[in-house]
């Protein structure tokens, strides 16, 4: 299957993906609502950067649907990460999403997440990214894990 890497430019359909995917504790995002319309207003309040820039990268399949999505919520060096989230079971996809998003947003030196502890495959995108981390010692992370959510 190939994919498209895209910066979002339609707020309503990528509230509908983060609401599908943040129902399933398996790739629940603590920072993110379950409802389109609560996540869709604090994408327009929160994602979109004074140029406008909506801070979330996408990947599309090959018949336009989105797959995966991870953002930004920035506040001068920190941000707060909502996902990856990611239906394929490609580690490589969300870690090119995420190599993406982080050259886009230089400035931003301190990364929160906040996953599910049944969000199995984002811990372990935490581990593999905790490892690179540690050889480039500009970037600090901080993780959390939801029980039971």
């Amino acid at each position: 299957m190939n994919t498209t890497i895209e910066k979002v430019n339609d707020l309503a359909e990528l509230s509908l993906f983060l609401s599908k995917m943040n129902k399933q504790r398996q790739s629940h995002i603590g920072y993110c609502g379950e409802k389109v319309e609560e996540i869709k207003r604090t994408l327009e309040e929160d994602f979109i950067a004074s140029d406008g820039e909506i801070r979330f990268i996408i990947a599309r399949s090959d018949e336009g649907e989105i797959i995966a999505a991870i953002g930004l919520d920035i506040d001068g060096t920190t941000a707060e990460v909502w996902g990856p989230f990611n239906q394929s079971p490609s580690i490589e996809l969300q870690d090119e999403l995420w190599r993406k998003l982080v050259t886009e947003h230089p400035a931003v030196e301190n990364y929160y997440f906040f996953i599910n502890k049944a969000n199995i495959m984002q811990q372990n995108f935490m581990k593999n990214w905790k490892s690179a981390a540690s050889i480039n010692s500009t970037f600090s992370y901080q993780a959390c894990f939801l029980i039971g959510v």
